[in-house]
C-alpha cells in the first residue's frame, strides 16, 4: 500500500462524508491532480476491491477499503493531536504536517504515541479518532449547508482541508462556538452566522465542510 493510494482512500472517505455523490471530477479537486490521473489510480483501487462505483453516488469504499482509510486517519489524526497538544502548533497548520508524518508511522509508533496521549477520542478539528483495528463509521453531525436561517448551531468539526483551516482561521471560527443563521443569500448560497455578536460570511462551499449540532 503506497502513500498515493492510502491518500486517496482517505480522500474518499472523508468526502463521502461531505457530498452525495463523490465522483473523478471531485477527488481530482480535492487531491490537485488531474482528472486522467485520478482515473487510473482509481481504477487501480477498484481491481484491488478497495473501491467500487455506485451508480447515483460515485465512489465508495469497500469493507477492505474501509479498513485501511480508517487506519491512516487514525494515525492522521493522533499526530495532530500531538502537533496541537505537545508541540503547540495552530489548529490551522497541523494539518499539513500530518499528511507527512501519517505515512511515515508503524502501528507500533502510533499505539505508542496513543498512550502518550492518554487515548484521545477526537482531533483538534473535531474529527473521531477511531480505535485500533476498527473501522471508522460515518459521523451523525449535520452539515451547516443544511440548516435553515433562524437555527442555533453549535460547531462541531471542520474537515481536514488546509485552505478550508486557513479560512476559518481568519474569521476566528473554532470549535464549540455557538451560533445563529441570520440569512442565506439565494444567488450564492453564503450564509451569514452570528457569532459572539457579529457576523461571518461562510460560503456555501465552506459551509459543506462544517459540521453542527442544533442547540
Amino acid at each position: 500500500m503506497t502513500p498515493s493510494k492510502e491518500d486517496y482512500l482517505k480522500v474518499i472517505f472523508e468526502l463521502n462524508e461531505v457530498y452525495d455523490k463523490v465522483t473523478n471530477k471531485l477527488i481530482a479537486s480535492t487531491l490537485e491532480i488531474s482528472p486522467a490521473g485520478v482515473s487510473d489510480m482509481v481504477g487501480k483501487l477498484i481491481k484491488s476491491d478497495l473501491v467500487v462505483k455506485v451508480k447515483g453516488q460515485g465512489f465508495k469504499l469497500t469493507s477492505s477499503g474501509n479498513r485501511i482509510a480508517s487506519d491512516i486517519i487514525r494515525k492522521h489524526r493522533m499526530w495532530e493531536v500531538f502537533l496541537h497538544e505537545k508541540l503547540n502548533y495552530d489548529e490551522q497548520d497541523i494539518h499539513s504536517e500530518a499528511e507527512i508524518l501519517e505515512h511515515a508511522s508503524s502501528e507500533d509508533l502510533i499505539d505508542r504515541l496513543e498512550v502518550y496521549l492518554d487515548h484521545p477520542k477526537y482531533c483538534p478539528h473535531g474529527g473521531v479518532i477511531p480505535a485500533k483495528d476498527t473501522v471508522l463509521q460515518p459521523h451523525q453531525l449535520i452539515r451547516l449547508a443544511n440548516c435553515k436561517v433562524g437555527s442555533r448551531v453549535i460547531i462541531k468539526r471542520f474537515v481536514d482541508d488546509q485552505d478550508l483551516l486557513d479560512s476559518l482561521s481568519e474569521k476566528d471560527l473554532v470549535l464549540n462556538q455557538e451560533g445563529r443563521i441570520a440569512s442565506v443569500n439565494d444567488y450564492d448560497g453564503t450564509i451569514e452566522l452570528e457569532v459572539a455578536g457579529r457576523p461571518v460570511a461562510i460560503s456555501e462551499k465552506m459551509a459543506a465542510h462544517i459540521f453542527v449540532t442544533l442547540i
